[in-house]
């Protein structure tokens, strides 16, 4: 009867495991079409995206429900350009809200002002 039981226990976790998986899934959906909304108002179209997780970011205070991506875009005329941006609200994140804040490198390496901020949620 132990080996059953064993048995049983470790099939109570695969409705678990299975819940984790799809909401890794639909995250990941929801801040691909959320990049996608933000990337097509601004009228650019990314090119690379790398996660802000291990870099650090122009943005003070970010909650782990929140995401922070470097990004490099090329604009309708084929210039390209670098931004953070910043998914998700300070109390919902990216699972309720589609607020991208974004923060601009300047192009010029002789500007004092290395970065410029732009924030708006996205309907």
């Amino acid at each position: 009867m132990g080996i059953i039981s064993n048995y049983f226990e470790y099939l109570s976790f695969i409705p678990l495991i299975t819940l984790v998986i799809l909401f890794l899934i639909y995250r990941e959906k929801r801040i691909n079409s959320i990049l996608s909304c933000w990337a097509d108002k601004e009228g650019v179209e990314i090119i690379r995206r790398s996660s802000g997780f291990f870099r650090a970011s122009p943005f003070f205070f970010t909650l782990g429900h929140q995401e922070v991506f470097y990004l490099q875009v090329r604009d309708r005329e084929g210039r390209e350009r670098a931004c953070w941006v910043r998914l998700g609200d300070f109390l919902f994140g990216v699972l309720f809200d589609r607020s991208v804040e974004a923060k601009w490198a300047k192009s010029d390496p002789s500007d004092s002002t290395a970065i410029s901020g732009d924030s708006h949620a996205l309907d």
